[in-house]
């Protein structure tokens, strides 16, 4: 899968931030704030998501193939 990504420099509260953000999407895990974990450790956060919510899908497609019905 791909997704479109915008990186920025803004201007909040009168601190720079560098973001990733998902394009068209808003809310909770849709961007990473670069300047605060610096690129090696924003690179590294973003596996982990993508790791992360793989295992979660993994165990749902389990749990409905189980016939679980909520």
């Amino acid at each position: 899968m791909s997704a479109d990504i915008l990186i920025t420099k803004r201007r909040t509260g009168g601190n720079q931030m560098i973001r990733a953000d998902l394009k068209g999407r808003t809310g909770h895990d849709t961007w990473i704030n670069v300047s605060t974990l610096g690129i090696d450790e924003a690179i590294q956060v973003a596996r982990d998501y993508e790791t992360k919510y793989a295992a979660i899908a993994d165990e749902l497609e389990k749990v409905r193939a189980q016939g679980v019905d909520w």
